[in-house]
Order: structure tokens, then C-alpha cells, then sequence
């Protein structure tokens, strides 16, 4: 298993972005005194473990996920977000992408410690089914041990807009076509919170339809 450990500075404002396929990963992620860390994750066929700690004032942590999975080929993530100061903020939201007898095994953790005020936690899992027979295991845990916080966690499984295909097919694109075009739309949703070039989204869209279409 590859390690690697990160420090994100004081005061930095820092973009991390990670592409894991066919690999077994534990990455740790230590934050100082007024960081703010946007954090995005693409992987397919990994066993991924993240482990994001907060031990300062004034941390924001925004961290997003495309997951992606077919042919029983297993994506495991683990990810912890340990909170332990005041003004600390962490959002984390995932979205699946699963193929024909794709597999996602999903461990999420935000954990808010004790004697905290004006901290937040919230999960958002959005697995989307393209076809039949997939397998979705997850496991959302808020630890939540302070009063003045804001914890939530949401999560939904839900297949193709079949309208949307209806229509698409009804003007002459082919299935595949059409569902290229829904999943575009769900990438795109999640890169428009980074500042990448439009080569890089690019390139990250063809890695993501390469593999599934």
C-alpha cells in the first residue's frame, strides 16, 4: 500500500487533485490554522483510505469524489475528517458512477470532538445506476460530541432520468450517446467547483467515459 503524508500550511489556500486507479492508497492530510483545502479524488478498482485532521482554528475543507465502478471490478474508500478545533468546517460530497456489476464499498467518518463551537460536518452520497446488477454498500457515520455544530449527512440511489434518455433516443442518439451525455453533465457539476484549465477537465471527462462506455 502507497502512503503519503500532507501538510497543508497556515493561511495556505490549496487544491489537491488525485487520480487513483488499480491501486491500494492511505493518504493522511494535516491542516493548520486558517487552511482551506479543496480536495478531489477520481478512482475506479482501488482500495483508497483518506484520512483528513484538523487540529487548528478556522480550517475549511471542501473534499469531492467521482467513484467509479463495472464488470464486479470493487471500489473501496475510506475517509475520516477528524474536526478538533473551533470555526472548522467540512463538507465531503461523492458521487458513484456504476456500470454494469459495479461494486462501491463506501466507509465515511466526520468526527466533531468534544468542547467545539461553530463547526460543521456534511456528507452527500449521490450513486447513480447506468445499468443493472450493481452493489452498493455504505456506511455514514457523524461522531458528533459538542452542542453548537451543524451535522448532516444525505444520500440517494437513483438511475438515469429515463425521460431524458426517452427524448435523446427520440432524436436519434444512440443509448450509449445519450448517456454520455447525462453522465458529462453530473462531471461537469463537480468540476465547476475547481480551478482547472479546460484541458485538464478535459481529460478527466475522456478518463471517466473511457472507462465507462
Amino acid at each position: 500500500m502507497k502512503k503519503d503524508n500532507i501538510t497543508i500550511k497556515q493561511l495556505d489556500k490549496s487544491q489537491i487533485v488525485d487520480r487513483f486507479f488499480w491501486e491500494s492508497i492511505n493518504k493522511n492530510i494535516f491542516l493548520e490554522a486558517w487552511a482551506n483545502l479543496k480536495y478531489l479524488l477520481i478512482s475506479s478498482w482501488s482500495d483508497i483510505n483518506l484520512n483528513f485532521v484538523s487540529s487548528w482554528n478556522w480550517v475549511n475543507i471542501k473534499i469531492y469524489a467521482i467513484l467509479l465502478s463495472k464488470n464486479k471490478e470493487e471500489m473501496k474508500w475510506n475517509i475520516s475528517v477528524i474536526l478538533k478545533n473551533i470555526n472548522t468546517k467540512s463538507d465531503v460530497y461523492l458521487l458513484s458512477l456504476l456500470w454494469s456489476e459495479g461494486i462501491i464499498n463506501l466507509k465515511w467518518n466526520i468526527d466533531i470532538e468534544k468542547w467545539l463551537k461553530w463547526v460543521s460536518g456534511h456528507l452527500l452520497e449521490d450513486n447513480v445506476v447506468l445499468w443493472e446488477k450493481i452493489k452498493i454498500n455504505t456506511l455514514p457515520v457523524l461522531s458528533v460530541s459538542s452542542n453548537d455544530v451543524s451535522a448532516w449527512h444525505w444520500a440517494k440511489i437513483q438511475r438515469l432520468d429515463s425521460e431524458k434518455l426517452f427524448y435523446m433516443m427520440a432524436k436519434w442518439l444512440s443509448d450509449n450517446k445519450s448517456k454520455e451525455i447525462i453522465i458529462k453533465w453530473y462531471i461537469a457539476y463537480v468540476l465547476e467547483n475547481f480551478d482547472l484549465w479546460e484541458e485538464e477537465k478535459n481529460l478527466i471527462e475522456k478518463l471517466i467515459l473511457d472507462y465507462l462506455l
